[in-house]
């Protein structure tokens, strides 16, 4: 979906399409994160979307985390 919204704002701008430089990003926060998992996430080419948080989504230093790097996005989408 974020991809789709990045190509189209650069369709109506008349510029060229680039996702790594997106303004746009998902949070994923999960406790557990397999290594299975996010390996085939990461093969993903539109993985630079992507940002996996490893914790408890109400853990004050997960939250902290998620502030900062939510901070530099015009939008954020957080998976819990």
């Amino acid at each position: 979906m974020l991809a789709l919204l990045d190509l189209s704002e650069a369709t109506e701008k008349k510029e060229s399409y680039d996702s790594f430089k997106s303004k746009r990003k998902v949070l994923a926060i999960d406790i557990e994160i397999r290594e299975h998992n996010k390996k085939e996430i990461l093969k993903n080419p539109f993985s630079n979307y992507i940002e996996m948080i490893k914790g408890s989504s109400i853990d004050e230093s997960i939250i902290e985390k998620v502030k900062t790097r939510a901070g530099d996005y015009k939008n954020i989408m957080i998976f819990l």
